[in-house]
């Protein structure tokens, strides 16, 4: 979890009736868990660099033993000049990087949804490009859910299905979360 209850910002650590919160790591993104097939293993994804919402950092990946909740190793990173990320169960990763903002629309960033596979070779972009404000991937990895500009600074959730680049629209009017799938990918 990210907060701010004492005076230095950070990524911190909360567990329901343990006491205290921890603070993990120095920096001021958001924080998303990575588990990996290793029961014993899992990253933090966070963005370092962020100053601001304009800001772009890059994104690292910090193991962390999920069962005993520490830090194992040093932070890598991943990709440089990202704005916002989300990953999914299965281990599929999707980030904004090079993005420009969209003018028409404060909060925006006007780009191509771009996919890489595991050895980072590109793979294709079926989802047409637009102005995007957050991502989330589905726990299978196959559809995302897309906070996107619906015109007039108006933003909407759509849905993205990967394979076939299909967009359906769910919402329609000034929606401005970026809502969150169930496990069950509903």
């Amino acid at each position: 979890c990210q907060c701010a209850e004492s005076e230095e910002f950070g990524i911190y650590l909360a567990t329901p009736g343990a006491g205290p919160t921890r603070r993990l790591l120095p920096d001021r993104s958001s924080v998303q868990y990575a588990p990996s097939p290793d029961p014993e293993l899992g990253y933090l994804l966070f963005v370092r660099g962020l100053q601001a919402l304009s800001a772009e950092g890059t994104l690292m990946a910090q193991a962390i033993h999920p069962r005993e909740l520490r830090l194992i190793g040093d932070p890598v990173a991943i990709a440089e000049n990202v704005r916002g990320f989300s990953a999914s169960d299965t281990g599929v990763l999707v980030y904004s990087a090079d993005s420009t903002f969209f003018p028409a629309m404060p909060g925006f960033l006007q780009g191509q949804l771009t996919w890489f596979d595991r050895e980072g070779r590109w793979t294709a972009s079926r989802l047409q490009a637009g102005p995007y404000l957050q991502l989330r991937l589905s726990p299978d990895g196959e559809r995302v859910l897309i906070c996107a500009g619906a015109g007039g600074g108006a933003s909407d959730l759509w849905i993205g299905d990967l394979g076939s680049g299909a967009m359906n629209r769910i919402t329609y009017g000034n929606w401005a979360n970026p809502g969150l799938w169930l496990k069950d990918g509903m």
